[in-house]
């Protein structure tokens, strides 16, 4: 669940006056390719790895893709492992 941005929680028609809304589908169905790309780099470079000559850019799209795709298996054992205690 996610706040509702358009009434700050507070309950509107976009809610359905729950003051949040349910997110049940992936979000990157929700937003363009451009959105979802810009999104991918923050999250690099949050990590020190900068989209630049030598760092991010030198690297094929499959190994960025293969990457991104790991840490989300490896997040979502984790989160699996914190939930059985």
């Amino acid at each position: 669940m996610l706040g509702c941005p358009s009434c700050d929680e507070a309950g509107c028609n976009d809610c359905e006056d729950r003051g949040y809304i349910e997110i049940t589908d992936c979000p990157k169905d929700f937003v363009g390719h451009r959105v979802s790309s810009a999104a991918n780099l923050a999250a690099w470079v949050s990590k020190g790895i900068l989209p630049e000559d030598g760092g991010l850019n030198d690297q094929d799209a499959w190994f960025v893709s293969m990457q991104n795709a790991l840490e989300a298996d490896v997040n979502r054992i984790e989160d699996e492992r914190r939930k059985r205690g």
